[in-house]
């Protein structure tokens, strides 16, 4: 991506209904493209524009350098940000809005590309607002984008009304780990269209697995797996991996494979045993914190999600890969 010059031009608003955010986006626009015009007597000097909606919610403990990113996500495909940011210690029933303009010049003759970042902050008592306040600010006629960085809940009203609303959701199984709402988004009344990340962390480890397969040699092995072990890495509070659970549900929907017992803690992992057309495989999620960075210092933590994968046949035949680095290359 081209180095681009950013600018950004701020307001802070206290606000409790939706025309204070309009207001504040309306004279936000004016007095910049009035500031513009004037120092560059250019009246093309500053143009909005917007491609979409990028709606995120997110625990305040977990923001970080969100805002940052979105905003270099703003740089390669101009759209309109809102980022609710829950605080479950915030005792009000108030949402605090931070309202910004992101812009960037393509290169130095060009006019400045701009578009907003709305930033929402809701507690407990104001939390049940936010579709009200969310949904009249996305940017008629344009694809959005739900990114659900909380913990999902079958209960949670408010995250049901928004995806129903939008049409589309990412969000990250490993954190989230609810099936439940899951399976009431895939109603066909909602209409919904899901991304997870966990899943789209596993693309290199299908590709891999399936690139040793390219050579018709190995293909025989597949008729004679009897064990599977998949190493993972937990993450935080939940001690096994999703990604290690996708895995085995994509691996034994690939080899026409049936989930014969319910998966269960045997020895320090957790196993499960499935029925293909060979007999029985036992299938196995080991927890593995280790992760050797490129440097050879040993680290910890959630991601990558992955760290081996082992299919063993009969005999001494036997496929694996292997995690060689914290960056994520795979051998």
């Amino acid at each position: 991506m081209r180095e681009t010059e950013m600018s950004r031009l701020d307001g802070a608003i206290a606000i409790n209904d939706l025309q204070a955010i309009q207001a504040v986006l309306a004279e936000m626009w004016k007095v910049a493209s009035e500031s513009e015009n004037a120092k560059e007597n250019d009246k093309k000097a500053l143009v909005r524009v917007s491609l979409g909606n990028v709606i995120v919610v997110v625990d305040r403990e977990r923001i970080g350098g969100l805002p940052e990113i979105l905003d270099r996500l703003s740089v390669r495909r101009p759209c309109r940000i809102l980022i609710a940011e829950f605080d479950e210690k915030r005792s009000d029933d108030t949402v605090r809005g931070y309202i910004r303009a992101v812009c960037h010049r393509p290169k130095p003759d060009a006019p400045q590309i701009c578009c907003e970042h709305i930033h929402l902050q809701v507690g407990p008592k104001s939390y049940g607002l936010l579709p009200g306040i969310v949904v009249p600010l996305l940017e008629a006629d344009l694809p959005s984008l739900l990114w659900w960085d909380r913990k999902l809940d079958v209960d949670d009203h408010n995250f049901f009304r928004l995806a129903g609303t939008i049409g589309s959701v990412v969000f990250n199984l490993e954190r989230n780990q609810s099936f439940e709402a899951l399976r009431k988004l895939r109603e066909p009344a909602r209409s919904v269209a899901i991304h997870d990340l966990a899943w789209t962390r596993l693309e290199p480890w299908r590709r891999e697995l399936a690139r040793i397969f390219d050579d018709t040699s190995v293909l025989p092995i597949l008729g004679e797996i009897r064990e599977v072990r998949i190493g993972a890495t937990p993450d935080g509070e939940i001690r096994y991996s999703s990604s290690g659970l996708l895995f085995l549900g994509w691996l034994a929907a690939q080899l026409g494979w049936r989930i014969a017992r319910p998966m269960e803690a045997v020895e320090g992992s957790r196993r499960t045993v499935a029925r293909g057309p060979s007999g029985e495989v036992v299938m196995r999620l080991e927890e593995q914190h280790a992760i050797k960075s490129e440097a050879g210092e040993t680290r910890t933590g959630p991601a990558p999600s992955l760290t081996s994968v082992v299919l063993r046949g009969a005999g001494d035949s036997e496929v694996a890969l292997t995690l060689i680095d914290s960056s994520g290359a795979i051998a």
